[in-house]
């Protein structure tokens, strides 16, 4: 049985599956086969993202900052553009084919996961160009 993908990205907000004096256990991923993660940082003003990805998921959970997320579905030429403001414990997870792009609103660290191979010799392969957001100079 094939699985359908969404057509836009999905927004969480994560929960702690533990919280005592100690501190808290934050589940980011569970029950997904994970190829790639990458911890990466954004100056504020910046454009990160811009692409989409023809067959990988892509996960990225903001550790702090504040950005905009903008994502629309490729295969959807009148599809509108999505926008949201993504806050610190929110996770984006990106079906493939939905382009996607962070407009960052203060300094931001953020973690990015994919179910696939991430080989920058390979980039025009497994991520694709596509402006939803214009970089502000």
């Amino acid at each position: 049985m094939a699985t359908t993908q969404p057509e836009t990205i999905t927004i969480i907000k994560l929960d702690p599956a533990h919280k005592d004096e100690r501190g808290y256990i934050l589940n980011v991923i569970d029950d997904q086969r994970i190829s790639h993660v990458a911890v990466y940082t954004a100056k504020k003003g910046s454009v990160r993202g811009n692409h989409y990805h023809p067959k990988q998921l892509q996960w990225v959970y903001l550790v702090s900052g504040k950005y905009v997320s903008y994502s629309k579905d490729t295969r959807n030429k009148d599809a509108h553009i999505r926008k949201e403001i993504i806050t610190p414990g929110m996770l984006v997870f990106s079906p493939p084919m939905v382009a996607h792009a962070e407009e960052h609103l203060e300094d931001s660290v953020l973690i990015n996961i994919t179910d696939g191979e991430r080989d920058p010799a390979k980039f025009g392969e497994h991520t694709i160009k596509f402006e939803l957001v214009k970089q502000k100079s």
